[in-house]
């Protein structure tokens, strides 16, 4: 079942991008998970509360112009989504923004606020290494194409080296899940399900 972190482009025309917010039993870039009810929670506060219109860009707290179109809990049988995972639905107002999403420098939702963490043990089984393939640039600057790449984390997850292949001359580190460093103008979209 794919699990995408990745915004997916819904409709062009209206620029609305789809999707997850955050999945359950899954680790985050902050080493942590949370319950599939503790994740319905949020996402029924978060609409709840009036927040639909304070969506912000890299956590700068400032509203972008965006607004929530779509919120719902991924049901089992969904082939987009993971069940249980939180998924929103964005309508992007600002050209920037919008253009920052097609070139995949803007490609996924974070969301920042306040939590009560609680200590758990869990059973994990993590890889060390892996492999895969990006997806494909569409930018202009340079022809359509994708790259091979490799990730190698630490015991805690954390990416400790991460490139991409060779393509068309060039190639990108990888620091954090999600997306390649930018290249010759253009980054790709790595998805790590």
């Amino acid at each position: 079942m794919p699990d995408s972190p990745r915004l997916v482009i819904k409709s062009t025309e209206e620029h609305i991008v789809l999707g997850v917010v955050y999945s359950p039993n899954s680790i985050d870039s902050d080493g942590e998970a949370m319950t599939e009810e503790a994740v319905c929670k949020m996402a029924y506060e978060f609409l709840s509360s009036g927040k639909v219109r304070n969506i912000d860009i890299m956590h700068n707290y400032q509203k972008s112009g965006c607004a929530v179109v779509e919120s719902f809990i991924a049901r089992e049988g969904d082939t987009s989504f993971a069940p249980g995972s939180w998924v929103l639905g964005t309508k992007i107002i600002n050209t920037d923004i919008w253009d920052a999403v097609k070139e995949g420098k803007i490609n996924a939702y974070s969301f920042a606020g306040p939590t009560r963490k609680e200590t758990a043990h869990v059973l994990v089984e993590a890889l060390d290494t892996v492999k895969g393939d990006t997806e494909l640039s569409l930018v202009d600057i340079i022809p359509p194409h994708f790259h091979s790449y490799f990730l190698k984390f630490d015991d805690k997850g954390n990416i400790i080296e991460g490139k991409t292949d060779v393509r068309m001359g060039h190639f990108h580190k990888i620091r954090f899940p999600g997306a390649t460093e930018e290249e010759l103008g253009h980054a790709h979209r790595v998805n790590l399900s």
